[in-house]
């Protein structure tokens, strides 16, 4: 009896779940019809790049933006085949996959934890003014949240199978060629099964299964890196090292990173091994410092509105 209690309160909270995130996406729908034209943040790249290559891809052309890979135009452009609007297909796109971000978290949480705690997750996220802004912007961020979330809850959900680190390979693979920085989920994954052990098993069996994840990653993957040998003489070729630099050495604006910024150090330097090797330890200062200031601020962002509320209604 105590079992099939369980289960139904289990299931409970997943409707409850499915019926946040549809309120969420029909919210989200409504307010994302006041956003006009792309000036949040990072939308200044929509326009200039993902919007252009977007066309070129479904028009049969080579990809060309350098700072990221080909997945988020391949989507936008399929999106946009139905709607012939790139701005409201991009928009369309964040929409849907900050709903499945909410729900696969919702899983991911219950899996780690339990169902009431990922319950109490959602709405915490749904009020945070980042992640609201992100759900209708004409960015990457929510497409490529979406594949990475998938492919944690993939890991850690029922018994590890070569088939599920494949398929969570493949996920990853997505997660990669819509943003680069998607690298770390392979090492990650590297780190938990060989360093940490969460799987608790033989270094054999891990191995084989490690293997399979990189299978799966590299099914996804490959067209993208032989292209990227073949035109740059390196798999994993990206600019996003101008970023880095201008972080590091560039002149920075009132808010941070400029336009002058990038411009300084485009040109000076080629990869981020040549950004450390420059200075090692004032790359290790800076990283260190970036990265406590961008937790600080995450979780500010996070708990600011929702924190509002309690005191408000206190």
């Amino acid at each position: 009896m105590r079992k099939k209690i369980d289960r139904f309160l289990i299931i409970d909270h997943q409707l409850v779940a499915v019926l946040l995130c549809l309120t969420y996406l029909v919210d989200i729908s409504v307010l994302s019809t006041f956003h006009k034209i792309g000036t949040y943040g990072t939308e200044t790249d929509f326009y200039g790049g993902y919007a252009v290559e977007a066309q070129r891809i479904w028009q049969g052309k080579e990809y060309e933006y350098a700072w990221h890979g080909p997945g988020y135009p391949l989507l936008l452009g399929l999106i946009n085949l139905a709607f012939h609007d790139i701005f409201l297909s991009a928009k369309i796109l964040s929409i849907i996959s900050a709903a499945f971000v909410l729900f696969i978290g919702f899983k991911l949480f219950a899996t780690l934890f339990n169902s009431q705690f990922a319950l109490l997750t959602l709405p915490i996220l749904m009020v945070n003014a980042l992640f609201v802004r992100l759900s209708l912007s004409a960015t990457t961020d929510m497409v490529f949240y979406l594949f990475s979330v998938a492919a944690l809850y993939l890991i850690f959900h029922g018994p590890a199978s070569y088939l599920k680190f494949t398929l969570t390979g493949g996920v990853a693979g997505l997660a990669y060629i819509i943003r680069t920085n998607g690298i770390f989920i392979p090492i990650g994954v590297v780190v938990s099964v060989f360093l940490l052990n969460y799987l608790r098993g033989s270094i054999k069996k891990r191995t084989y299964l490690v293997l399979a994840f990189f299978l799966g990653f590299l099914v996804v993957t490959l067209p993208v890196l032989k292209k990227n040998y073949q035109r740059h003489h390196n798999p994993f070729y990206n600019v996003t090292y101008i970023a880095v630099a201008a972080d590091y050495y560039g002149v920075k604006g009132p808010r941070g990173l400029s336009v002058e910024g990038f411009q300084d150090v485009e040109g000076r330097f080629n990869s981020i091994r040549e950004i450390i090797r420059l200075d090692p330890w004032h790359f290790i200062k800076h990283f260190i410092r970036n990265t406590t200031v961008f937790l600080g601020k995450t979780v500010y962002q996070l708990v600011r509105f929702p924190l509002n509320i309690f005191l408000f209604l206190v």
